[in-house]
């Protein structure tokens, strides 16, 4: 049987995906203090999970589904944590959506989290499911 396994954290060299909703992104009342579940344990981790609202730069490039936006967090001092924020598809949503539909929009997101990843010239990236668990929809 398998135990518990223990990653380290990341550091100054990688990128870490957060699988966003847009509902944290463009929410200025609540963003990232809003979150719970794996997406409060990222922003806990980022420092931000007491913040009302993203990063203007990160809120203006996220718009719509499949984009997604690099930021490294941090304070003076202190190591950088390096976050691509990427919005997958809700298929809960889109229950007609045909595989080739939803394997074409998933490509588009991991497509637009690669260009993140290179254009941050870091080298090391940990790459999380998009459009998983409760946004899966019938997948």
């Amino acid at each position: 049987p398998l135990g518990p396994s223990v990653v380290r954290e990341p550091d100054e060299e990688t990128a870490f995906v957060d699988p966003a909703g847009m509902h944290h992104i463009q929410n200025t009342t609540d963003g990232p203090s809003g979150a719970s579940g794996a997406a409060g344990a990222i922003y806990s981790w980022l420092g931000i999970s007491t913040r009302k609202e993203f990063p203007p730069v990160v809120r203006q490039a996220i718009t719509a589904p499949l984009l997604a936006k690099f930021y490294a967090y941090g304070e003076p001092g202190r190591p950088k944590r390096n976050c691509i924020h990427a919005v997958g598809v809700d298929f809960r949503t889109m229950p007609q959506t045909s595989r080739s539909e939803a394997v074409e929009q998933l490509a588009q997101a991991y497509s637009n989290i690669l260009v993140q990843f290179c254009e941050s010239g870091l080298r090391k990236l940990r790459l999380l499911p998009m459009s998983g668990g409760v946004f899966s929809g019938p997948w």
